[in-house]
């Protein structure tokens, strides 16, 4: 990504080009939860951040902690500061 700051990269263009996106002042696609006040360029950023409002948190952590997100669950472990961050599960 060329915007200054971001350093993410790409293998396709298609997906730099999605990924521009996000930085764009305009975000039409506001979360609909009261007192979230996410908004997203993409829908289906969106659709995406919903999960973390659903009761169903299927990606469970040995620290107790469940997540809506498998990638929340990798960046949660990735902090290492959990009893059940070691050990994958």
């Amino acid at each position: 990504c060329l915007i200054e700051g971001c350093g993410r990269a790409f293998p396709r263009k298609s997906a730099i080009e999605s990924h521009i996106q996000t930085h764009l002042e305009d975000k039409p696609f506001v979360c609909p939860h009261d007192d979230c006040g996410a908004s997203f360029v993409r829908q289906h950023d969106l659709r995406r951040h919903e999960r973390i409002h659903s009761d169903n948190k299927p990606f469970p952590c040995g620290c107790g902690k469940a997540f809506a997100r498998g990638d929340a669950l990798t960046r949660h472990r990735a902090r290492g500061i959990c009893s059940g961050a070691a050990g994958g599960r």
